[in-house]
């Protein structure tokens, strides 16, 4: 399991699409980059949902996801995510992701 603040934030990214491949999701982007806002990972589950996952969040992220009814993970349930205690995020949501293609 790496140390996700060791990471850089590129590393971070590819670290965590590789986590998502590992369980499972297809069409995995590291997209992450300036106004992104915050959104690092993209990626579909294997039942086809579209998840985004981030870093550190910003306000403006952190409202947008909220809206969207994005599910924020911070660093300890990532860590239990990766090192095999916890189901991936998306076991977990709150609120149904929409297939792709639906708001």
């Amino acid at each position: 399991m790496p140390d996700w603040f060791a990471l850089s934030p590129t590393e971070f990214e590819y670290a965590v699409a590789e986590l998502c491949r590992e369980d499972g999701c297809t069409r995995v982007q590291a997209i992450g980059g300036a106004g992104d806002l915050g959104a690092d990972v993209v990626a579909y589950t294997p039942d086809g949902r579209k998840v985004v996952t981030t870093g550190t969040v910003t306000t403006p992220a952190a409202r947008l996801a909220k809206a969207a009814g994005i599910e924020i993970v911070h660093a300890d349930r990532l860590d239990r995510w990766a090192d095999g205690r916890d189901q991936p995020p998306w076991h977990h949501s709150r609120t149904p992701l929409p297939p792709e293609g639906e708001s």
